[in-house]
């Protein structure tokens, strides 16, 4: 259904928001520490950080969620259901490491 094939879109969008926060922070980070080595030219130390960045937020918060979307997937309830379903098994940790990481 069309339902089934949409199922976590809402979560990936809210998700954009922390995932946007961390990125910045990364690339604000890696960008200035970069630049005091003096081993890049500016463009070199952005294009790194802004790699860094990507990665950054792809591990602290993407993963998470695209977790959460492929087990409620999997077990055919909602994605707030498999967050619950995940919590309860394996804790807190279970949801903030997924499988994988």
């Amino acid at each position: 259904t069309l339902r089934e094939m949409y199922k976590g879109s809402g979560s990936l969008y809210l998700a954009m928001g922390p995932m946007t926060v961390v990125e910045d922070g990364a690339t604000t980070v890696m960008d200035r520490s970069l630049g005091r080595t003096g081993s890049f030219s500016k463009a070199a130390a952005l294009a790194c950080a802004s790699t860094a960045s990507g990665v950054a937020g792809a591990l602290l918060v993407g993963a998470q969620v695209e977790a959460m979307i492929t087990r409620a997937h999997a077990l055919g309830c909602t994605v707030r259901e498999a967050g619950a379903v995940t919590c309860k098994k394996g804790g807190l940790r279970s949801l903030l490491i997924p499988p994988g990481l």
